[in-house]
């Protein structure tokens, strides 16, 4: 990350990586989580920048850990998540999951951003 902030002129700024338990290592999803820290740290080159690292079990998806441990401690005003699932292979309880997720970060004052398309 520091090579890209140098690449593009940025000042020093790098993320604090929160590990919300076990580290899950290097993995598939990292090289999108440091892609979201790098565009995040470039749109707002002063913010301080939370990276929250969840490891997937047999029940949830790490990047799923991550978005409850934030809002859970209302960690951030601004959140982003770039991993996605389309709704209709979420089924009725995994929409219903994160309606209820997404209402909780709102009823904080969180603004979420999730990907689309």
């Amino acid at each position: 990350m520091t090579n890209f902030r140098t690449l593009f002129s940025l000042p020093t700024n790098p993320p604090n990586i929160i590990l919300n338990g076990p580290d899950p290592g290097l993995g598939l999803s990292e090289g999108e989580a440091d892609l979201d820290v790098q565009v995040a740290g470039m749109v707002a080159p002063k913010a301080t920048i939370d990276l929250v690292v969840s490891e997937t079990t047999l029940t949830a998806q790490g990047t799923d850990l991550s978005s409850f441990y934030i809002i859970d401690n209302n960690l951030a005003p601004v959140m982003s998540l770039s991993f996605g699932a389309c709704e209709a292979g979420l089924g009725t309880a995994g929409n219903n999951f994160f309606n209820k997720l997404w209402e909780q970060a709102a009823a904080e004052g969180i603004t979420v951003f999730v990907s689309a398309g």
